[in-house]
C-alpha cells in the first residue's frame, strides 16, 4: 500500500502534462521585471514559450565600465547547456562583462532567485512523508 503511494507520487513529479512550459519573459528594462517572485501567476511576464522541449532561462549581465550598470534577461531557452546539471548556472567573465546564466526546468522559475535544488527536494521530500503518515 505505502510502495503504490509513493510510485504515484514520484510518478506524478516526473511526468508532465504534455503543455508547455510557462517561463518570466522580460528585460530588467520592463517596469516590474526586476522582482519577480515565483508565485506570481498573474504577472503579465509569466508566458507560455512557443513550442516544445522548452526550458526557463535568467541571465545576468554586468558591463564593466564607468558604470558598471546590470542587465537581467529572462526568457524562453531553447538551446540547452548540455555540460550543466538540471537547474544550473554557469559564468562566463570577461574584461568587458561578467555574465551568469541559469537555466531551469520548472514553470516560473526564472524568477528574482532561482531555488536550490536542494531545498526543492527537501520540499519535495516532507510533502511525501506527510502525505504518507496522515
Amino acid at each position: 500500500m505505502v510502495f503504490s503511494k509513493v510510485l504515484i507520487f514520484i510518478l506524478a513529479l516526473c511526468f508532465s502534462t504534455g503543455s508547455a512550459i510557462k517561463c518570466f519573459q522580460c528585460s530588467s528594462r520592463d517596469e516590474g521585471c526586476d522582482n519577480l517572485l515565483s508565485n506570481d501567476t498573474q504577472s503579465v511576464y509569466l508566458k507560455e514559450c512557443e513550442g516544445k522541449d522548452f526550458f526557463c532561462r535568467k541571465t545576468v549581465q554586468t558591463i564593466v565600465d564607468s558604470n558598471m550598470f546590470t542587465i537581467i534577461n529572462r526568457e524562453c531557452g531553447w538551446s540547452l547547456n548540455r555540460k550543466l546539471r538540471t537547474n544550473s548556472c554557469y559564468q562566463n567573465d570577461d574584461e568587458f562583462k561578467h555574465e551568469k546564466s541559469c537555466q531551469c526546468f520548472e514553470e516560473g522559475c526564472n524568477h528574482s532567485s532561482i531555488p536550490n535544488p536542494s531545498t526543492t527536494l527537501f520540499t519535495s521530500l516532507l510533502i511525501l512523508y506527510l502525505y504518507l503518515n496522515h
